[in-house]
């Protein structure tokens, strides 16, 4: 995949020397042409730190040439299980379809949605607070694109980053949203392009979430990490 940040990756942490060696065992491991599958790049990922992931899958598909399907299951397993950035933007709208990260039950869920859905999304409350020399603009909360149909799974994700996040909410068609996820419950589970709106099209739906989740305590399953890759397919 030729990526706009193809040659220098302003993003890879080269500095970093954890994030070095994985690179070098990751590219050890790709040497194989054997190795150079979804599956067995996801088995290296799984024993990498958490947010190292996304930078190490960007690396991959930047310097080797995968198949379309395994590039697609990587994305979802990175997108799911690290942190990623506005790389993921350009990889959507011109690398990757969508449509190849959901299984049949999963597209078939987007498909039963009303016309227009309300997402929401856990952010720090001082983005919603406008500047008094700021004036009322398109703006970004965000540039992940992750979102949630579920307002105590995104009181719950609030409540656990600190004092300063809050959910906002908005409204879009359902059109807008590029992918849906099973099994997810601890993360967001749609791409949704939800983001860019102007400022005063997003509302602080809980400035409160721990409070929130008193009275509206999110219900997940008692799970492992192993059950959680099982259950996104992995």
């Amino acid at each position: 995949m030729e990526f706009f940040l193809r040659n220098q990756d302003p993003f890879e942490p080269l500095n970093d020397t954890l994030y070095i060696n994985y690179r070098n065992e990751l590219a050890k491991l790709l040497t194989k042409t054997s190795n150079r599958t979804a599956d067995a790049i996801i088995g290296f990922l799984k024993q990498a730190r958490h947010g190292y992931r996304w930078h190490l899958f960007c690396w991959v598909v930047q310097n080797y040439a995968l198949p379309e399907t395994d590039s697609s299951r990587l994305f979802k397993f990175a997108w799911l299980f690290s942190a990623p950035d506005i790389r993921a933007v350009p990889m959507l709208r011109d690398y990757i379809d969508p449509n190849s990260l959901m299984d049949i039950s999963e597209s078939g869920e987007i498909d039963k949605l009303p016309k227009e859905v309300t997402v929401y999304k856990a952010v720090p409350i001082e983005d919603m607070e406008l500047a008094e020399d700021e004036e009322e603009e398109e703006w970004d909360p965000g540039f992940d694109w992750k979102w949630s149909l579920d307002l105590g799974k995104t009181a719950y994700i609030a409540s656990i980053l600190n004092e300063g996040y809050i959910v906002i909410s908005t409204v879009i068609p359902k059109s807008k949203i590029m992918a849906l996820f099973h099994g997810v419950y601890f993360s967001y589970e749609l791409i949704a392009e939800a983001n860019c709106c102007m400022r005063n099209e997003y509302k602080i739906k809980l400035n409160n979430p721990k409070d929130y989740l008193i009275g509206h305590p999110y219900q997940h399953p008692s799970v492992t990490m192993e059950h959680l890759y099982n259950t996104c397919g992995f």
